[in-house]
């Protein structure tokens, strides 16, 4: 089960941060059953009863809910975060550094999104670690349909924390990092460095967002690993197990 932390909700479906996430989560082949919620109700919650949650676009809590994420984290949990207007830099150091996998910096602007040639001037991914599960099915078209998000702004990061190592799944052609995995404890955290909803980036409307959502959360809850990959020559025969 998977709890989606809406830091940023609106009456107008389209435009409310959890929307094309919960779809995502919602859709044929999704490994998690995803429920809703804003901040102040999500952590009324017991975090425990789930196995994944997602702080979109979330302010930094309290010390109190601070502590209970990071202990969410270190018993087994899954901890999603992705960047926005909310999510401030100095407060978040603050309050969760035993979280991120790395100390945000700043929020960079490629390009305003409204300027007339928005299209050209944003930013790029241009590489992709596809030795990585989350990542590796990005492949041929579905790389290229990948690499062609456009994106706005995205949050900057200092060097990786003494004593944690942090993988860089996807880089922009800057060289900033976009996607950062990481281990805590008996649990993993994933970190976007733009938005979910239309803010920040078009990822969400691109084909590759769904996937890449179910793929995250799937290597959060540890069943990407789970997966058996069988190999075999033309002409043998081999026996698959359901």
């Amino acid at each position: 089960t998977a709890l989606i932390v809406n830091g940023a909700p609106a009456t107008q479906k389209f435009r409310d941060e959890a929307f094309f996430t919960e779809a995502a989560l919602s859709a044929t082949g999704s490994p998690v059953r995803a429920v809703v919620r804003d901040a102040d109700a999500a952590w009324r919650e017991n975090l425990s009863a789930y196995d994944v949650l997602l702080l979109l676009n979330v302010e930094a809590p309290g010390p109190e809910v601070a502590r209970a994420l990071a202990s969410f984290v270190d018993a087994g949990g899954g901890l999603f975060i992705s960047m926005g207007d909310r999510v401030d830099p100095e407060a978040w150091n603050t309050g969760l550094s035993g979280v991120l996998p790395r100390r945000l910096r700043v929020v960079k602007t490629a390009v305003e999104p409204n300027e007339a040639d928005a299209a050209t001037r944003a930013a790029r991914l241009t590489q992709v670690a596809l030795n990585h599960p989350v990542v590796a099915p990005f492949t041929g078209r579905a790389r290229e349909g990948l690499l062609s998000t456009r994106f706005y702004k995205y949050a900057l990061f200092e060097g990786d924390a003494q004593g944690v190592e942090t993988e860089v799944l996807a880089t922009m052609d800057d060289g900033a990092p976009v996607f950062l995995a990481s281990r805590r404890g008996k649990g993993r955290v994933f970190v976007y460095a733009s938005t979910v909803d239309r803010d920040w980036s078009d990822l969400p409307i691109r084909t590759s967002f769904l996937p890449l959502m179910q793929r995250v959360t799937a290597w959060l809850t540890g069943t990407l690993d789970e997966r058996e990959e069988v190999r075999a020559r033309v002409g043998e025969a081999v026996t698959l197990v359901p």
